[in-house]
């Protein structure tokens, strides 16, 4: 009589959604090239650095912190033409 001695199952665990826990925006700046990501040691110093920017008025400056539970690696995109419409409008005052 055959004797099973172990089972293997093959899943994927469930996809928890990433959590935002902080957003710093900054109207008429922008990030300088080469300053994207934390210092290696933000984590081990126990403070976050401030934001680095250049004034730049048709640019939108943004930092988040955020963790992922499932440690996945994450994409950003920007559209800034869509965003050159409203801070114009915005910087005029209409």
């Amino acid at each position: 009589m055959p004797v099973i001695d172990s089972v293997i199952i093959n899943y994927l665990p469930k996809n928890v959604a990433p959590e935002v826990e902080d957003v710093t925006v900054v109207v008429g700046s922008r990030v300088p090239s080469g300053a994207h990501g934390e210092p290696e040691n933000a984590a081990t110093t126990g403070y976050e650095l401030p934001l680095p920017t250049i004034k730049d008025k048709h640019s939108i400056a943004v930092k988040w912190k955020a963790h992922d539970d499932n440690d996945e690696h994450w994409r950003t995109t920007s559209t800034t033409a869509a965003m050159t419409k409203p801070l114009e409008a915005a910087a005029s005052g209409g």
